[in-house]
């Protein structure tokens, strides 16, 4: 692989990182139908951001019916979790959490995609049921990722290994903040407020 090659590589796969992220945060303490619509957004502009990094043309509309056709069974397990889950308590399913699911799921959708990108193809060309398998099986490995991400300590560190790592402090803080509402210590606006304000901040 050649050093241009390589260098895009690691930049899909911090963009793959960085919406799993998002996608873990989201989850925490969802409002259930509107957090599934959040999680496809967040899929669709984390497939827009790997089509403009490899010069591939995108559509909103394709990219929604391509996440739809190859993870429409976990976004319902998704948003069945969400829907049962316990103010405070977070939500399980299977033995995965809510949280786990959503950045396992994102995980996935970016795997996908950046297999048929590294090969040369458009978004338009993916055959959706190698998708399907793929997805399957990364939806396995983003499980053990999403796991590790959090637990992954406030003080880990980045890519340079020297400085803290800004967006693991900001998932605490979202589990703090839920702690918080779940105690009645803050309200449920104050609660949306400052994870909307963190969320942006990842």
């Amino acid at each position: 692989m050649s050093a241009d090659k390589h260098k895009r590589k690691t930049k899909a796969t911090d963009i793959i990182t960085h919406n799993v992220l998002l996608s873990m945060g989201a989850a925490i303490i969802p409002v259930p139908v509107a957090d599934i619509v959040a999680l496809t957004t967040l899929q669709a502009k984390m497939l827009k951001e790997l089509c403009d990094l490899y010069e591939k043309p995108f559509s909103h509309d394709i990219a929604r019916n391509i996440i739809a056709a190859i993870a429409g069974n976990s976004l319902a397990r998704i948003g069945s979790s969400l829907i049962k889950a316990i103010p405070g308590l977070g939500s399980v399913l299977g033995g995965v959490s809510a949280v786990i699911l959503s950045g396992a799921s994102t995980y996935a959708i970016g795997q996908v995609f950046l297999s048929n990108l590294e090969e040369g193809k458009s978004i338009e060309e993916i055959n959706l049921q190698s998708a399907r398998e793929m997805y399957k099986q990364e939806l396995e490995k983003g499980k053990e990722v999403a796991s590790q991400l959090e637990k992954e300590p406030a003080t880990a560190t980045d890519n340079s290994g020297f400085e803290e790592n800004p967006k693991m402090n900001i998932i605490n803080l979202l589990k703090e903040l839920s702690d918080l509402k779940a105690k009645g210590i803050i309200t449920d606006e104050e609660f949306d407020a400052k994870k909307k304000e963190l969320l942006e901040q990842i």
